[in-house]
């Protein structure tokens, strides 16, 4: 959507309308609704574009020259205020964790590949989670570190390829988390089936909490699922 508005209004005037749409996308009133309501957390996505101007690593910076995360800072401020927690969700990571549109761009899934485009994402994604677990470290409103958004690339060549690709890029972004924040948990994200995370201790993990997202309508499979889930991850938080 993003290159279209560039292509269409020009890059400030695209700039102009994303900022106006992310600054109304939520508001203080919303917030007071979930308070009202009596959730104590939510979860906040972001994709890296709203950090860098392009896919080069250009940084947006804000009027001091300094990188600008002032959205990220205003929500975990104003949660704080109410007493909601936050977990911070990369759910488009540069290169994109998954085909799917959610992560920012659907059919375009690089950030796994083995070249040096690929190589050059993965230290982009490295830099963007070390800064942000920088910036909130010793931060209580934060309840997590979510670092993809069900990564899904690959798909077509089964759950091994998935679970080596995901195992890979998960160690890369928990040690970039860690070398700047050792507190705050982090979670780590599969979609369908939990077979595609990384084994907690085989990856050295600690503090972590898993996260299974799984649409299957079925109640027995759902349950079954569940199961399986649990026991392969014993001792392992399950969201």
């Amino acid at each position: 959507m993003l290159e279209t508005l560039i292509d269409r209004f020009g890059t400030e005037k695209a700039y102009d309308l994303m900022n106006t749409y992310q600054d109304n996308w939520i508001t203080e009133y919303d917030l007071d609704q979930i308070k009202e309501m009596g959730f104590n957390c939510v979860r906040v996505p972001f994709w890296y574009r709203n950090f860098y101007s392009d896919d080069n690593g250009t940084k947006i910076l804000d009027q001091n020259g300094e990188w600008d995360f002032h959205y990220l800072d205003w929500i975990v401020e104003e949660c704080s205020k109410r007493e909601i927690y936050v977990i911070l969700d990369m759910h488009g990571a540069p290169g994109f964790q998954s085909d799917a549109p959610h992560s920012g761009k659907r059919d375009a899934c690089q950030l796994y590949e083995d070249s040096e485009q690929g190589e050059f994402y993965r230290t982009l994604a490295d830099e963007l989670w070390t800064a942000i677990a920088s910036r909130f470290n010793g931060n209580p409103a934060v309840a997590m570190y979510d670092l993809m958004n069900e990564p899904s690339c690959e798909c077509e060549y089964g759950e091994v390829t998935r679970r080596i690709n995901n195992t890979k890029e998960y160690k890369r972004l928990y040690k970039a988390v860690r070398s700047v924040d050792e507190d705050h948990i982090i979670t780590l994200e599969c979609i369908w089936t939990a077979f595609a995370l990384p084994h907690k201790a085989l990856a050295g993990f600690k503090n972590v909490v898993y996260q299974v997202h799984f649409y299957q309508k079925s109640d027995f499979i759902f349950v079954l699922f569940v199961t399986l889930t649990k026991i392969y991850f014993m001792n392992t938080p399950l969201l």
